[in-house]
């Protein structure tokens, strides 16, 4: 009884340290959208593509399999070099999904875990 009993409290933790891995980096996306915007604003395509990589990876780790394609989105039509319009629109795209996914991450939060 007291395996099963460590096995829960081991499974209890590592749920709590994953949910809270979840919350900080969907806490964090308003960060990362401000710098993607204001690399493409600024025109600097490098830094918009690194940080578009960077959150598609990131979002894919933590589950938001949406988020990460629209953050491919904007890497791949920078390595396309299919014009500063649709890399625009793409970056709205992502920006739009970021915000759903920030949406979801609040009404979550405040969802009972045992419903």
């Amino acid at each position: 009884m007291a395996d099963v009993h460590s096995d829960l409290a081991e499974i209890n933790r590592r749920l709590t340290a994953s949910t809270a891995r979840v919350r900080a980096f969907v806490d964090r996306l308003t960060d990362r959208v401000d710098q993607l915007v204001d690399a493409a604003g600024q025109g600097n395509w490098p830094e918009l593509n690194r940080l578009s990589k960077s959150l598609a990876y990131r979002a894919e780790l933590h589950g938001f399999s949406d988020l990460a394609d629209a953050a491919r989105a904007v890497s791949d039509a920078f390595v396309r070099t299919d014009g500063q319009t649709e890399v625009h629109r793409r970056v709205t795209g992502l920006v739009s999904h970021c915000g759903r996914v920030r949406r979801r991450g609040r009404d979550n939060a405040l969802k009972d875990p045992l419903d």
